[in-house]
């Protein structure tokens, strides 16, 4: 007969196995940190794919910082070398969708659309994927974004 301690180790290392499982395509499977402690931090781009042209859109993106705060907020920032200024798009951010997107909400300046939604695709401490509707010129396509920890957040 399993001893009642074994059986309660067993349930509890399942339980904890199971707690950690994430549900994003690209993992990680098992984390032991929560979404929200991984996906605040400073991104840069690592890599833009457009699916729609199936084209490294990389090059456009490259002096973006998204900075996620732990408290909401959410600041995109973009560095002009040429002009030696920085953009700053302002708003809010939360998880949404049982944690599968993360939403930003653009207050600062106001744009339309006002609002974008990351659909996550991996979310780990050291990268977050995922893919995002881009409106260029009119048309909109579906990016595919890879970004990394950033160093320090341009303008500051």
């Amino acid at each position: 007969m399993p001893r009642p301690v074994s059986i309660l180790s067993l349930c509890f290392v399942i339980c904890l196995i199971f707690s950690g499982c994430d549900p994003y395509p690209d993992g990680p499977n098992v984390s032991f940190k929560s979404r929200l402690s991984r996906v605040v931090n400073i991104w840069e781009i690592e890599f833009v794919y457009d699916r729609q042209t199936q084209k490294d859109v990389t090059e456009d993106f490259v002096n973006y910082v998204a900075v996620i705060r732990a408290d909401g907020i959410y600041e995109g920032r973009t560095y002009n070398a040429l002009l030696d200024t920085t953009y700053v798009q302002e708003g809010l951010w939360d998880l949404v969708n049982d944690d599968m997107e993360i939403r930003v909400l653009f207050t600062e300046p106001l744009i339309n659309p006002d609002r974008e939604f990351w659909k996550i695709l991996k979310l780990k401490d050291q990268e977050i994927w995922f893919e995002r509707d881009q409106v260029i010129n009119g048309d909109t396509t579906l990016l595919e974004v890879r970004m990394i920890p950033g160093d320090t957040i341009p303008g500051n």
